[in-house]
């Protein structure tokens, strides 16, 4: 059994998320699974806008949250940049990219490495 006492209503409060009827649209993608990827993600995106880099490689998982990157993106450049998969290991890799290889400056990854040519481009915590 459950302590009960845990369950009162200051301690709800305290723990729970803010009802959806009042969150912003981002506090909205960044509720639930989204929650520990926040910073990371603006901590990336901040650091991409700011080099002046627009032309963006993405490499995902399974089950990576790209949509709230391409928000992000969006809102800090006006629209004005282009982001596609690289390292494709699917079938759809045999088709031609939205743009080159030689024209990405910069890859936005969960975690590893990725070597596009000589470039090299490091995961979200810098490593």
């Amino acid at each position: 059994a459950l302590p009960t006492d845990q369950w009162t209503p200051e301690y709800l409060g305290a723990h729970q998320s803010k009802s959806i009827l009042s969150a912003s649209r981002e506090e909205l993608y960044y509720s639930g699974i989204g929650k520990n990827l926040k910073a990371r993600h603006q901590k990336a995106v901040n650091a991409i806008v700011n080099s002046g880099c627009r032309s963006i490689g993405f490499v995902s998982g399974w089950n990576d949250l790209e949509y709230l990157l391409w928000v992000l993106l969006n809102e800090k450049t006006g629209g004005h940049f282009r982001m596609r998969h690289v390292q494709v290991e699917n079938p759809s890799n045999k088709l031609t990219p939205e743009f080159p290889d030689s024209e990405v400056c910069a890859v936005l990854f969960i975690d590893g490495k990725v070597t596009l040519g000589k470039k090299q481009f490091f995961d979200f915590s810098g490593r």
